[in-house]
């Protein structure tokens, strides 16, 4: 039989651990915009979808151990998290008539080498107007060297490791911002103006730090204040691609976006994971647009070999910024 002591003790300590596991939950998603300047819980406030069952299960002890107000805590916290998610399913998306579509694929290759035919398949089977491809290096640019065929634009920073990326274009590309490329930066990006049919597009292919220590967090950080800056200054529809290691919650993304004027274009599609679809809920590849763009779709395709899926996004451009070039039709993404 047990210490009746030793029960006590555990039971104690359980108690603890329940009331730290709750004040971490609570300063993660209810408080995120606060948690932001502290490293390791603006890291945890990409979990969100975690904290659900973990914020339910402690409503559920904190209850049975009759500390309601506790309890109340815990309840109150995961329908912040269920909230914060319903917006992704039921937010309204409406696009003005005749404004002309714009395909955008978005898709972290990952940087070690294998076949690419089924790659190639897939985009070529999507035919979208604008690629960018995360992890690029030299030998991506051979195995996929017949999208060329269809994409006579591009602009190709390839690096070693994990860093390179290429955005291929069915339109002209105006030169590339040399501050994004230059080898000073670590984390290149690529940001330059494409001439669709509707008119200018300023058009971002990013790629980011991964913030898993607290040099890599204020590296991404920084870039995503040099990304608003970018959006801001643009004088021309802004769409920004790729991955940003970095889900909506955090309070330094939501930053990015009220600073730069920019939103989410998956709201209103559904909460979709983009990173390890089958065993994470982490969406950190994005497509974000200015102000004025529309959505009609926000699909993802399949990993292919990567750790991530491909974004397809069918974004609608301002119509004053059109001109009477009828836009080409799109199959629906496979």
């Amino acid at each position: 039989m047990a210490d009746p002591a030793v029960q006590k003790g555990l039971q104690r300590w359980f108690h603890i651990a329940s009331l730290i596991a709750l004040w971490v939950a609570f300063a993660s998603t209810v408080c995120a915009p606060l948690m932001q300047y502290v490293w390791l819980l603006d890291l945890l406030t990409q979990f969100r979808v975690y904290w659900i069952p973990v914020t339910l299960a402690l409503a559920v002890l904190f209850l049975c151990w009759r500390k309601k107000g506790t309890a109340l805590v815990a309840l109150g916290t995961c329908l912040f998290c269920i909230t914060s998610l319903w917006r992704y399913s039921f937010a309204a998306n409406p696009i003005p008539p005749d404004m002309p579509v714009l395909r955008v694929i978005a898709y972290n290759l990952r940087s070690s080498d294998r076949d690419a035919t089924e790659i190639v398949e897939y985009l070529k089977a999507q035919s979208a107007d604008v690629i960018i491809l995360i992890e690029v290096k030299a030998s991506w640019l051979r195995k996929l060297g017949e999208l060329r065929s269809l994409y006579p634009h591009e602009i190709a920073e390839t690096r070693p490791g994990a860093q390179g990326m290429w955005l291929l274009s069915r339109y002209p590309l105006r030169m590339v911002d040399a501050d994004g490329i230059s080898t000073a930066q670590r984390y290149p990006y690529i940001s330059t103006i494409i001439d669709t049919q509707s008119g200018p597009v300023r058009f971002v292919g990013v790629h980011p730090s991964v913030p898993i220590s607290l040099r890599g967090a204020r590296t991404r950080n920084a870039q995503f204040v040099t990304f608003a800056d970018i959006a801001r200054r643009s004088t021309d529809p802004t769409i920004l691609a790729g991955d940003f290691n970095c889900t909506p919650f955090s309070g330094h993304f939501r930053r990015m976006l009220g600073d730069g004027g920019l939103r989410d274009s998956a709201i209103g599609f559904g909460f979709r994971n983009t990173w390890h679809r089958d065993i994470s809920f982490l969406p950190i590849d994005h497509v974000l647009i200015s102000e004025g763009i529309g959505v009609s779709k926000h699909t993802i395709g399949p990993q292919m070999g990567s750790d991530h899926h491909p974004l397809v996004v069918d974004l609608h451009l301002p119509s004053a910024n059109r001109n009477s070039t009828q836009p080409r039709p799109h199959p629906t993404p496979q």
